[in-house]
């Protein structure tokens, strides 16, 4: 969907709005429209003005303040706790980052934050569970730079919401392509360029699959024909995404408006994430906010150039898409990837839109239209779905929650 986070969403808590009344947000069509056609009328409001909305705004600070104290200090932490560092700056979906630590010196688990779900838009917790996996996967990397080897068992069982728990034995700090890349990943949801791939480049993500300890699989769509019918159906589920009220809400509730916001929560999506010019950007973020409407229908704009500028579309395959394990499996297998396109120059982006209203429709127990379109196209165990290709705006990185407020 509109997430993974990016940067986040597709990483959160108490910071969901719940209920049918939620804060007016930049309308991205509005802001498009105006930042092209209304540059001069925001030059004539006066200096005073414009100087005023960019500190408000934090034109300037992007990256700055106690939002992103996370990612500038990840490296900073010992023992066990460095672990976690890592594990926060993983993907996830609109940037909820539902996850919570319980750390000790031989061991750490990890849980699910159900108060940080995205609701309808995860109508089954698939999201959130691929979001766990993608935390589990900085976290070994970590601990295995920080001198631990470990030990993962997924879905152990035992306590209320521990999805995974992890032994530390102490060993020779193993250091990897993957771990440099953890404080530079992030989800690029700009237009991609025509460029093709560089050689090799689908044989090498392919590489990152390890089926003897996995069950997530992977395969790619990167014949014309494969990408234009998953593209065409990821435009469609979007459509239906906007059109069901409970998904635009869900969605809509992680949307940080104002540069307060961020700073407070340290979390969901803003202006910053969605892959616009510099100078767009900033001229969004002096304009007005509007409202989810606006948000919504240019939600569809992007969705339309992010799926038509694809150089490939990557689909993680496994047994059974509802299985616990298997899913953390999968995020792990996706966070892999995204670190590997991050260490490489790609841009990287999930698009999950069309698993999102596969969940939605059994939720309510209608027939799977998308379903039977997205197997009759991939087979019957897609689990999340992505986007590689060279991105024409670089990422920006997104706000984020330090370890020590994760930790239980």
């Amino acid at each position: 969907g509109r997430h993974v986070s990016v940067t986040s969403p597709a990483g959160t808590v108490g910071s969901a709005r719940s209920g049918g009344e939620v804060p007016a947000v930049v309308g991205r069509r509005t802001f498009l429209r105006s930042a092209a056609l209304g540059a001069a009328s925001l030059l004539v409001a006066g200096d005073g003005l414009i100087a005023y909305r960019a500190y408000d705004q934090g034109v300037f600070s992007q990256g700055r303040g106690p939002a992103f104290r996370a990612v500038r200090d990840w490296r900073t932490y010992q023992g066990p706790v460095s672990a976690v560092a890592a594990a926060v700056l993983a993907a996830s979906a609109h940037n909820t980052q539902p996850w919570v630590f319980a750390v000790s010196p031989a061991r750490i688990d990890v849980f699910a934050d159900r108060q940080r779900t995205t609701g309808a838009s995860d109508a089954l917790d698939r999201e959130l569970h691929i979001s766990l996996g993608c935390a589990l996967e900085n976290l070994v990397l970590a601990a295995n730079a920080n001198g631990y080897a470990t030990d993962v068992a997924l879905d152990p069982g035992g306590e209320v919401d521990l999805v995974a728990t992890i032994a530390l034995m102490r060993a020779t700090p193993l250091t990897t392509e993957l771990y440099e890349a953890i404080g530079t990943r992030r989800s690029n949801r700009s237009r991609y360029t025509s460029d093709p791939l560089p050689s090799g480049t689908l044989e090498r993500m392919a590489s990152l699959v390890d089926a003897s300890v996995s069950p997530a699989r992977l395969m790619f769509l990167d014949q014309e024909s494969g990408r234009q019918r998953f593209g065409d159906l990821v435009v469609e589920a979007t459509r239906a995404h906007v059109a069901d009220q409970a998904q635009s809400l869900a969605s809509y509730a992680w949307w940080r408006s104002s540069w307060d916001d961020v700073q407070e929560h340290k979390d969901g999506l803003n202006i910053a994430g969605v892959g616009l010019p510099p100078v767009v950007r900033t001229l969004g973020r002096l304009l007005p906010a509007t409202g989810r409407s606006s948000d919504d229908a240019t939600f569809i704009d992007l969705t339309i150039t992010q799926t038509r500028s694809a150089a490939t579309f990557g689909v993680i395959t496994v047994d059974d898409p509802a299985d616990l394990a298997q899913q953390l499996a999968g995020g792990r297998l996706a966070q892999r990837l995204h670190l590997w396109a991050a260490a490489h120059g790609l841009g990287f982006q999930y698009m999950n839109q069309v698993t999102e209203r596969v969940d939605r429709d059994r939720q309510q127990g209608v027939d799977g239209v998308f379903d039977a379109r997205l197997a009759d196209l991939v087979g019957s165990s897609a689990l999340t779905a992505f986007r590689i290709g060279h991105p024409t705006v670089p990422s920006q990185p997104s706000p984020r929650r330090p370890a020590e407020e994760v930790l239980r």
